[in-house]
């Protein structure tokens, strides 16, 4: 395999402060089969909610936790600039702005979260 510093090396760069790792979400995610399910957060550096939620949902150790054990792959979409592709994803769900969180299944299908969640919300939908 991968060298393990060198992969160390790799993940620390895309690691958050609260060492999570969140991809960059994008539009060719809906056509995939993830074979893992993938949380998606919907957030804008002007969304007060998004920030309260981050602190008290997506960086608590109950999710950290969660993330492990289930392995689940974290997606972030910035709606900051009003991006037109996450606008459209959004619209498809009936959903007007952020926050929204959606999980997908490692089957592809796409569960929308809506804007309010919690960790036990998160759960019945990862078995």
């Amino acid at each position: 395999g991968m060298d393990k510093n060198y992969q160390a090396g790799i993940e620390s760069v895309n690691k958050t402060s609260s060492g999570q790792v969140w991809e960059r979400w994008s539009e060719d995610l809906e056509n995939k089969k993830p074979e893992q399910y993938v949380f998606m957060n919907f957030t804008a550096k002007w969304c007060l909610t998004c920030k309260v939620n981050k602190k008290i949902v997506l960086q608590s150790s109950d999710f950290k936790e969660l993330v492990k054990k289930k392995n689940i792959k974290l997606v972030e979409a910035d709606w900051t600039k009003r991006d037109d592709n996450i606008t459209s994803f959004l619209e498809k769900y009936d959903i007007v702005g952020v926050p929204a969180y959606f999980i997908q299944k490692p089957n592809g299908e796409i569960i929308s979260l809506g804007e309010t969640i919690s960790i036990s919300k998160i759960k019945k939908h990862i078995p």
